[in-house]
């Protein structure tokens, strides 16, 4: 496409994006266009400096939109290739443990209600297992907290299509909408919600990222998590559903996993047992 003359606002690049095939060259062009008029230097996106990010050409604080540097032959990363995960996971214990700070929290609590009242208007918040699902995580979510795990830079949106790799197998974070203040375990309990795996390859998931064994305590705060974000998931899938949007399988594949690591995370903080659910 030959570079438009005139200087194209957000809405105009939102439009084109959807109807223009995007190419490395496409996309320079656009960034060009609106680098020269919309970005700024206040404005310009600045990278948490220890993370791979692609670079940020432009970005407008005001409407919410970057546009960041084109990945040649992007990938995205396999939950079972073991280089690739260890990769992604040290990449996110390297956020949490980066001291960086935001004015904005996630409120997993907060999004998880907003969920449910959405449901209720849809009249898709009463059916058999709902009630006994929330007495669970409200059972957790009194545990987590009394856990008192202080609050990190987060991620909160840490699934396999975020994670890109290039052709050189560099690997970038992207997609920093839902970031902000939470419990670093949120992050681990979301990569695991979003893969296929079992119990005994989710328990090695946690103990990779920590880099050892993690303790009773620590164990049972991350499989908790697990639980809580496949019931936002869970709720989010319910909601997109009742607006025509269906996601799939993974609609049943967090049903199980909100009830499996519910029970496990429940059991070892109330029952002292170390058995092991599974999650079929």
């Amino acid at each position: 496409m030959p570079l438009r003359a005139e200087v194209m606002t957000v809405s105009e690049v939102k439009d084109w994006s959807t109807s223009t095939p995007m190419t490395a060259a496409s996309f320079a062009e656009a960034a060009a266009v609106m680098e020269s008029k919309m970005a700024p230097p206040q404005e310009k996106m600045t990278s948490v400096p220890f993370l791979y990010q692609p670079e940020a050409r432009v970005c407008s604080s005001a409407e919410g939109w970057k546009l960041s540097r084109y990945i040649e032959d992007a990938r995205t990363l396999d939950y079972h290739d073991e280089q690739q995960v260890t990769q992604a996971l040290a990449m996110l214990r390297r956020l949490h443990e980066s001291g960086e700070q935001t004015a904005y929290p996630f409120d997993a609590w907060g999004e998880i209600q907003g969920f449910e009242e959405s449901l209720h208007r849809f009249n898709r918040a009463d059916f058999e297992d709902m009630q006994q699902m929330r007495d669970g995580i409200a059972r957790l979510r009194a545990h987590l907290e009394a856990d008192g795990t202080p609050v990190r830079l987060c991620h909160c949106d840490s699934y396999a299509p975020n994670f890109l790799l290039d052709r050189a197998d560099k690997m970038y974070l992207i997609d920093w909408e839902y970031s902000g203040m939470s419990d670093p375990a949120w992050d681990i309990g979301t990569f695991i919600a979003c893969a296929d795996y079992t119990m005994d390859e989710a328990d090695g998931i946690i103990q990779r990222y920590m880099g050892r064994e993690p303790s009773r305590e620590e164990l049972r705060h991350h499989l908790g998590y697990v639980a809580v974000a496949s019931f936002y998931w869970f709720l989010w899938a319910l909601y997109q559903d009742c607006v025509g949007k269906s996601v799939g399988s993974y609609l049943y594949i967090w049903y199980r996993y909100t009830k499996s690591y519910s029970a496990r995370a429940l059991a070892l903080y109330e029952d002292g047992q170390s058995e092991k659910e599974t999650n079929a």
